[in-house]
């Protein structure tokens, strides 16, 4: 553990030497938080003349009705910005994650480079920062996907053999629901973790694609618990909004509607001005600990 408090302590001491370095991350967040504004006035004229039909289509004029409509519109702004974050994370965050990195590489060689330098750097090897988190979103999908279709399966066979009071205790209390909560948080920890270290290759050594993949696995391999512990504190922070915006509803009821909407804000100052720099410039410094040690 002492490992991983130098590991942050150093992270912090790079943000606080050098402000620069969180330019990118302020970019990608104030884009994150205009999506929100837009999807927040979405069912309001005149965004829902655009809106309108794109949500009527996917959600149906039995729903898509409701949800154009105040309070209701709160208890699909949760979804809607869930695919919208994950749209901008892959198509700008791959490139702000490069900006980031091509920065630190700078401070590492004691050359002063400035966003917009670091941004010309990173968009020559877009294509290869874009196809890095491409990968890691298909993989993370598929696997929880298959991984909570096997364990539904398998959790509705073995209730059918348990006491009668036992398999109520368990469907009452939420047990198997709060079960997947968990190992899908372990499985984005894994999955994260097993790519983290492909950007900084690809920058640092400036290896191709899939050697990057590849060394990213095979430097993860060798310091898989360091690497787990580093990238799954920071991910924790998350973990109380992502329980929360799973029910809008309650936070309607419990509240008011707008509530939905600070939590959402919340969600993201957190997510990408404190996990999402601490975790990218840590796995870095790490991989530069490494280097240095060869």
């Amino acid at each position: 553990m002492s490992l991983i408090i130098k590991l942050y302590s150093a992270t912090y001491k790079l943000f606080k030497d050098h402000s620069r370095l969180i330019q990118p991350f302020l970019l990608l967040f104030f884009i994150q938080v205009a999506t929100l504004i837009v999807l927040y006035f979405a069912p309001r004229l005149p965004l829902r003349k655009v809106f309108g039909p794109i949500i009527l289509t996917f959600w149906g004029p039995r729903y898509g009705n409701s949800f154009l409509h105040y309070p209701y519109s709160f208890l699909l702004l949760p979804k809607l910005f869930q695919v919208g974050s994950l749209a901008l994370s892959v198509i700008v965050g791959a490139l702000t994650s490069g900006i980031a990195i091509v920065m630190i590489a700078g401070i590492h060689n004691k050359k002063r480079i400035d966003l917009f330098s670091a941004t010309r750097v990173a968009i020559s090897k877009y294509m290869y920062l874009f196809i890095i988190v491409v990968l890691w979103v298909v993989a993370l999908h598929y696997t929880a996907k298959f991984f909570n279709w096997g364990a539904l399966q398998a959790s509705g066979f073995l209730l059918k053999f348990l006491p009668f009071k036992l398999r109520i205790f368990i469907l009452r209390n939420g047990i198997i629901t709060w079960s997947l909560a968990l190992m899908n948080f372990i499985l984005t920890v894994v999955i994260h973790s097993l790519l983290i270290y492909a950007i900084p290759v690809l920058i640092f050594e400036k290896q191709k694609l899939w050697k990057s993949i590849l060394k990213s696995l095979s430097f993860f391999k060798e310091r898989w618990v360091t690497t787990l512990v580093f990238v799954a504190l920071p991910m924790l922070l998350y973990v109380p909004f992502s329980i929360l915006l799973q029910k809008p509803n309650f936070l309607i009821t419990k509240f008011f509607p707008e509530f939905v909407a600070y939590t959402i804000l919340l969600g993201v100052i957190v997510n990408y001005l404190i996990i999402d720099p601490l975790i990218t410039v840590s796995a870095a410094l790490f991989y530069l600990s490494h280097r240095k040690e060869k």
